[in-house]
């Protein structure tokens, strides 16, 4: 069987729709297929409109036909819960909806599944959903109606159950379909690749139902939100998926929707275009320390490169790393971890559950008294400081007595510029190549899994999993630190 290039997006309501375009245009492979799991679909067809009645006619321009045009098999569609069921956007030559035909082709089929899951939490937060029941008809129909030696790739708006599916817009809860689940977990084997969105929060990730992987390419909806573009190669039953992120404008830290749109007012419309302006220029749109902060910036990303903007204090030979995991809400400290230089030893505080908060909490104290150096964390907020001193308080322990803490994050941005919009410590431990052991786990999940999964099932496992993002955050601080000391 031959390698499969897919390109998967989602959930594109604010991203600029040329950017994605001149994205693919540019593509050293052009992708066999390209899919869209919905939602704006009327985004992608302009419409010429009676200025008095304001009925449609003529098609202006067809953007879904301009994207097929760029793959060698075509466009496949659904639409998402926020598009009406009777508008018709998904049209064009080659450009198929493949909720109301399957798509087939080669060794495989695409099956559609539009909308999200009809339930009373969420009633009322789109116009097109669907009946578990239905739905659960409706796979296994296809299952029938398709030839017993293709593979199955699955477009759904709406994630499998507890799959890339924890939205807390509305309120925190899961929202993927369980009859989908229930189809994946029965058909692992046949169905390599399932894509979707929906859910924003979760866009940019992937996971695996056992064969099966998950693929959530939603982009966020907040104006200036980047596009998220999967590119997918699947080939003898391996898939492989590289993350790109789309940036509107000039794509450099710092500068917004209201910036973006004085420099294009001045005709600054690129990274290139900045690296070219004099600071004279520049300053006489922002100031002169923006402005030269602005140039350095360009530099970087041009170059690829990370710059020093000024000097930082070095962190002292037996530094004491600190990260914690809470709740969403930060109102429960469940695991302290600690990385004692010193020893060479990670230390970790856990409570199997949010009773033992306050025995961990006590044990971090003691284990602080003989410890005579600084506390270093990454937040750019104080974060780990501010709950850690917020939730002894709360269960009456003393902590005047804790070490200095030291914010990393806050030197860090103020003394280095790197070639990327955000300074987190995922982006730039990945960007100096730190080797995570879970590159796909974040801490809004690992929050969500103890207080659910966790709670209910005490899975071994899944601490295990709890315990190395913890270290890995640590140890990428530390290995952060030491590759950012040889830059000058």
């Amino acid at each position: 069987m031959k390698k499969l290039k897919i390109l998967a997006f989602s959930d594109y309501r604010v991203q600029d729709i040329e950017l994605l375009i001149k994205f693919i245009q540019k593509m050293e492979m052009k992708p066999d297929l390209i899919l869209y799991a919905g939602d704006d679909v009327n985004r992608f067809v302009e419409y010429d409109r009676d200025s008095k009645t304001g009925k449609r006619g003529k098609i202006i321009r067809n953007y879904f036909e301009e994207i097929a045009s760029y793959s060698k098999l075509g466009l496949c569609a659904v639409i998402g819960n926020d598009d009406f069921p009777n508008h018709k956007y998904i049209i064009g030559k080659n450009v198929n909806n493949v909720q109301d035909s399957l798509f087939i082709f080669e060794n495989y089929v695409v099956v559609g599944i539009e909308g999200y899951v009809e339930n009373t939490t969420d009633e009322g937060i789109g116009y097109t959903r669907f009946n578990e029941t239905n739905l659960k008809k409706y796979l296994e129909h296809q299952i029938k109606q398709k030839n017993k030696d293709k593979k199955i790739i699955i477009l759904s708006h709406s994630p499998p159950k507890n799959t890339l599916d924890f939205a807390i817009r509305f309120g925190q809860r899961t929202i993927g379909s369980t009859s989908l689940k229930s189809f994946i977990e029965k058909n692992h084997k046949i169905i390599p690749l399932v894509v979707c969105g929906h859910v924003h929060l979760q866009g940019g990730k992937n996971e695996n139902i056992l064969d099966t992987v998950v693929v959530n390419a939603a982009s966020h909806d907040d104006v200036g939100s980047p596009g998220k573009i999967a590119l997918i190669e699947i080939h003898n039953n391996t898939v492989e998926i590289k993350w790109n992120t789309l940036h509107e404008g000039v794509g450099i830290r710092g500068i917004g929707g209201t910036k973006s749109e004085i420099l294009k007012k001045a005709g600054i419309t690129s990274v290139e275009d900045i690296s070219k302006t004099s600071i004279k220029q520049l300053s006489s749109i922002f100031s002169k320390s923006f402005a030269i902060k602005l140039q350095k910036q360009s530099q970087s990303i041009l170059e690829n490169k990370i710059i020093m903007s000024e000097a930082m204090e070095p962190i002292e030979k037996n530094a004491l790393f600190l990260d914690i995991e809470t709740d969403l809400m930060s109102n429960l400290v469940w695991m302290i971890g600690l990385y004692d230089t010193e020893k060479n030893k990670i230390i970790q505080f856990v409570a199997h559950k949010p009773s033992d908060e306050k025995s961990i909490l006590k044990e971090f104290s003691d284990y602080m008294k003989s410890f005579k150096g600084k506390i270093y964390t990454f937040s750019a907020s104080k974060f780990d400081e501010r709950v850690i001193k917020k939730r002894m308080k709360y269960h009456k322990i003393k902590y005047s007595s804790l070490p200095k803490f030291v914010d990393l994050a806050l030197d860090i941005n103020r003394c280095y510029i790197f070639p990327f919009k955000s300074y987190g410590l995922k982006p730039i431990s990945d960007y100096l190549e730190y080797d995570s052991k879970h590159p796909d786990v974040d801490g809004m999940w690992v929050a969500h899994q103890y207080l659910s999964t966790y709670q209910e099932t005490k899975n071994k496992k899944l601490m295990k999993q709890f315990l190395e993002y913890n270290e890995d955050d640590l140890l990428s601080l530390k290995w952060i630190m030491d590759k950012l000391s040889s830059i000058k």
